[in-house]
């Protein structure tokens, strides 16, 4: 996938105490998780970078670089992630100091910088707490999938195949390395537990992305 082996996440920001509760996300902690779509009302191509820290403000941003250069900001101790990716065009009006400033004052940078403020939601992830009962995303995917969901689930979303395509929300190295991709927006991501038995594999992050064509 266009060369994530090379991709770098840069920690840029981190506002709003981590232990606080952001009452802004209650709405899509039970909204339906939409392969290709998004989650509730934040919908990939259509919800824009400005619209989301007006709504949601800021709690940490991640710059993430690959072939690709994007802005991920992170919610909810990393459970919840948003990325937008930034176009060339984008970057070359930043000038040199391309998004650093980001780490200063976000919403000053936006308000500088429209083509930033436009940036449209390319992915969105969400990631398991320690356990069920503590993650932040109780709901599930449009085909009924949840975190700390079990391998037989996979079969909701049909035949995995194909990827984003691109960088996605949520990549990290501490990710369970079994990962399926469906070409209708979706990846599942499965870890088995502590005795290492496959079969016993639970869901640790459901990410969603553009379908692939």
């Amino acid at each position: 996938m266009n060369g994530l082996t090379n991709l770098t996440a840069v920690f840029l920001l981190g506002l709003a105490g981590c232990g606080q509760h952001n009452a802004a996300l209650e709405p899509y902690a039970n909204a339906t998780l939409t392969a290709g779509v998004g989650l509730g009302d934040l919908k990939l191509g259509q919800t824009t970078l400005g619209s989301v820290v007006q709504r949601l403000g800021v709690e940490t941003v991640t710059q993430l670089a690959s072939d690709e250069v994007g802005l991920e900001l992170i919610y909810e101790r990393g459970q919840l992630a948003l990325l937008f990716l930034v176009d060339p065009e984008c970057l070359t009006r930043l000038g040199g100091a391309g998004l650093r400033p980001a780490a200063v004052d976000m919403a000053a940078s936006l308000e500088k910088n429209p083509c930033l403020r436009d940036l449209r939601l390319s992915s969105l992830s969400v990631r398991a707490g320690s356990d069920a009962e503590s993650s932040f995303f109780q709901g599930m995917s449009d085909a009924g999938v949840k975190l700390w969901g079990g391998r037989a689930e996979l079969i909701k979303h049909g035949t995995p195949g194909g990827g984003g395509g691109h960088i996605l929300a949520g990549m990290n190295p501490n990710n369970p390395r079994e990962q399926f991709h469906f070409d209708s927006g979706i990846a599942i991501y499965l870890k088995p537990p502590e005795n290492g038995d496959p079969a016993l594999a639970r869901v640790q992050r459901i990410t969603v992305f553009p379908p692939v064509e």
